[in-house]
């Protein structure tokens, strides 16, 4: 019986996939600020589309949010694809074209990047909404996504619609979201509840989160020594998921003034962004 999974046009690859950052910086000073992810875009064959350049940065709410719906919307064809990556905190360690495979095998519409620290919300009854992964990883980060380009125009759509019912004063909202309208500007809260709750965006396929780190992986503080370590072995100079024995191609190391374990990794995996590598 042929399945009732809609065909897409053509799979994700490095020319229909455009990779976006936000820059939020004066434009002298993106070298500075976003150093490894140009350097590791260039070696890897990756065309950054920087969002935000010279602009005012007001939250992550307005800029991984709306204007984000808004500069996805703005792409123009052959782009049919979308791979979204934090700027000051991410590298690239593989080619696109492996990140692009990874996804096309997972066969999904919208995957995010998954951790097992629940932030920004830790509430045991929050916890609950998700499902147990053997990674351990169940969690959702929002520093790294990719997608359909159809498909993320509807979700930051509905994220915004979303958030808007329950904030607005006056509106009566669903009183089981009353209690977390403290975290309704938060993009990353934004994304769980998409996920635990596929009626808020109704995309054509459900949310998948990237728990065996087949396209990208967070880089959180049981992993910050070098591998090999708890979570990753290194494989000629490649880090590998211990857990699932994938490979991802992208890098994100969130948190707070993380950046010499960015770089102590970077040195490890012979990328060495101390020093400009064109």
């Amino acid at each position: 019986m042929p399945s009732a999974k809609p065909v897409a046009i053509e799979p994700a690859t490095p020319s229909n996939t455009a990779v976006l950052t936000i820059g939020s910086y004066p434009h002298e000073e993106l070298e500075s600020r976003l150093g490894p992810l140009l350097r590791s875009a260039r070696r890897f064959g990756a065309d950054l589309h920087i969002k935000g350049v010279g602009e005012e940065y007001q939250s992550h709410y307005v800029s991984k949010v709306v204007r984000m719906r808004r500069w996805i919307e703005d792409l123009h064809a052959p782009i049919r694809y979308v791979l979204y990556v934090d700027g000051g905190d991410s590298f690239f360690c593989r080619p696109l074209g492996a990140v692009c495979d990874a996804f096309r095998d997972l066969n999904c519409d919208v995957l995010v990047g998954a951790e097992s620290t629940f932030y920004p919300c830790g509430r045991p009854e929050w916890k609950n909404r998700f499902p147990a992964r053997w990674t351990g990883r169940r969690s959702i980060n929002a520093g790294m996504w990719m997608g359909c380009r159809e498909s993320l125009c509807k979700l930051f759509s509905s994220m915004a619609a979303f958030s808007d019912s329950i904030m607005q004063s006056g509106v009566r909202c669903d009183r089981a979201w009353k209690p977390y309208r403290r975290f309704m500007r938060d993009d990353q809260f934004l994304w769980q509840a998409c996920y635990t709750d596929p009626n808020i965006a109704a995309l054509r396929e459900p949310i998948v989160v990237d728990s065996n780190m087949r396209c990208f992986a967070n880089v959180t503080c049981g992993s910050w020594r070098t591998p090999p370590n708890r979570d990753f072995a290194l494989r000629n100079q490649t880090p590998i998921a211990r857990r699932s024995g994938a490979s991802p191609g992208v890098l994100h190391f969130p948190g707070r003034n993380r950046g010499h374990v960015l770089l102590a990794w970077a040195e490890t995996l012979g990328l060495g962004f101390q020093a400009e590598d064109r």
